[in-house]
Order: structure tokens, then sequence, then C-alpha cells
């Protein structure tokens, strides 16, 4: 989460998408753009980050008395990977392609994206392996979990395969999979270990190009997101028909759990996002078709009818 903070005022506001916002005094402004995660400010404004998962922390172990939790604030440097500066904002004030319809985390939407999640989670199951690929993301922590798979044994190797995404087009300045390599090694997992495709933007590639990289692989288990598991296990009897395919994700929980690079209502439209591509996927030759359960189709209406769209195909 990021604030808009003002020297001169001492205000600050939560940046919103699209929507311009101003200080007390006037003098500091921001807001972010589509992507929700790319800010643009000016004036007099400094911006300052809270990650999301360690405020649900302090607020879950609130004291009941004394001077309260310590909560950690960064106040980011001038030049920043998802900073932009301007001398005048691009939306006039109140303006804002989604601030008509604002979303609100109610416990009817918590319920229904949290059904989906769930359900999209549900086909995880790691098994032993020539080699574990890991499909990279916004989210670094499933580098973690990967890791931990193969210091277990299920795999000799670690496979990180992505470029940019949708979401990362902005986030990084590196390919994905040099991001989650990195991680490794700092995890101390041995660079021998590790192999980078670079070049991959969704998951088909991912797939396709890792099978040029490792063609004599007979047993693959892909590790990603637990949003995105289903996709991947869709995508790999046409993208690498001859081999034994498993998928792993993390045992993230939907939304303490969720990437605070996206955010809770980023994650909701991914997802909104991603039951489209599983039922327009198989027409196209991009995935094999598969059964969405009614409850799971319903909870997906109901949150395009809400307004999660953005991840939507045109």
């Amino acid at each position: 989460m990021k604030l808009l903070y003002c020297p001169e005022c001492l205000d600050m506001k939560k940046l919103r998408m699209q929507e311009l916002r101003r200080c007390a005094c006037g003098k500091a402004w921001g807001y972010y753009l589509d992507d929700d995660l790319t800010a643009e400010i000016g004036g007099t404004a400094v911006l300052l980050a809270i990650e999301n998962d360690k405020l649900r922390e302090a607020v879950q172990h609130r004291p009941a008395r004394g001077r309260g939790a310590v909560l950690q604030t960064r106040v980011l440097p001038k030049s920043y990977e998802t900073l932009r500066y301007r001398d005048s904002p691009r939306y006039p004030a109140g303006s804002a392609s989604h601030a008509e319809r604002p979303y609100t985390l109610t416990s009817q939407t918590a319920t229904h994206a949290k059904r989906i999640w769930d359900y999209l989670a549900s086909f995880s199951s790691p098994a032993r392996s020539d080699v574990i690929v890991l499909c990279c993301s916004y989210d670094l922590r499933i580098c973690d979990y990967a890791c931990g798979l193969l210091r277990s044994g299920l795999a000799p190797k670690l496979v990180f395969t992505g470029k940019s995404g949708n979401w990362t087009q902005h986030l990084w300045d590196r390919p994905e999979a040099q991001m989650f390599r990195d991680r490794a090694l700092a995890n101390g997992v041995e660079a021998s270990q590790l192999l980078t495709e670079e070049e991959a933007s969704n998951i088909g590639e991912n797939i396709a190009f890792t099978r040029k990289l490792i063609p004599d692989a007979r047993t693959v288990t892909f590790v990603t997101k637990p949003n995105t598991i289903l996709r991947v296990k869709l995508t790999a009897p046409l993208q690498w028909p001859d081999i034994n395919a498993h998928v792993a994700c993390p045992e993230f929980r939907f939304p303490e759990d969720v990437s605070n690079v996206i955010g809770v209502f980023g994650v909701i439209h991914e997802m909104v996002g991603d039951i489209q591509r599983i039922v327009t996927y198989p027409e196209k030759g991009f995935q094999v078709a598969h059964e969405i359960p009614e409850d799971i189709l319903e909870s997906w209406q109901h949150l395009l009818k809400q307004g999660f769209d953005r991840h939507m195909l045109a």
C-alpha cells in the first residue's frame, strides 16, 4: 500500500487508481496508473510504502493497552521502479475510470473471491520429477516454495521461466526469471541447480520455451501462484504433450496471504480473467477443455457485475 505524504501540511492520503488525490494544502498530489501498481506524483509529494501483510499482522496483534504495535513504513527513494514524477496530473480532480464504481471488499465479494481462489488452488499435486519449472510472476514468494521443494529432493534442477507479463512489465527492469534466480541464490540454492528461460511472456510460452531448454525431461512439476496452477495444468498437454506433468503451489489463504504487489483487488481482477481464459481458450487451441463447476461460474459472474474486469480479454 502506498501513501501520499506532504511535508508542508503533514497530511497523508491513500493513493487510488486513476483518481487524483491531494493533501490538505493542495501542494502534493498523486494517483495509481491503471495497472494499480505504478504511482505518479507531483508537487511536494513524498511516497510512503507499507507492506500489506505487515499491516495485517500488526492489526491482528493489536495490544489491549500500552503504546501499540510497531508498524514499519518505508519512505520510497526519488528513483524507484514503480514511481514516476509529473509536472501536472494527467487526471482532473475527482476523475477516475474506476472511481465511479469503487471496489469494496464486502463479505459477499470476499466469499465469492475466496471460492474461486480455493477452487483454482485445489489442483496442486507435486511429485518426484526430473525438474521443477517455476512459471514466474510478480510474486517472488513462490520462489521460496520452489526452493523448499528442491531442498526436499523433489527434483535435482529448478528452471525459472519468464520475461515479463501484464503485471510485471512496469515492476522490474530485468526479466522475471533473473529476479527469481537471484531470490533462489539468496535462499542458499546452488547456482548449478538453476536454469533460466528469459523470453516467455505467457503460460503457453513458459511451457513451450522450457521444453526447448530441457527436451529430455519426462516428469515435470510446474510451480506457480495458487490462482494460476489450473491454467498451467490445462496448457501443459498442448505445449508439452510427451511428459508426465504435475502442478504445485504454496498453501496461501485468501485474502490473508495474497501478494501485496497487486493487492486483494488486483488478485480478484486476475482470477476473473483466469476463469474467462479457462472458458474461452480451448476453442482457440491454447488449453484443453475443462468443466468449471456451476458455483464457481456463479461467483465469477458476481465479481464481474461488481466491476472486476481489468484482466478480461476484449
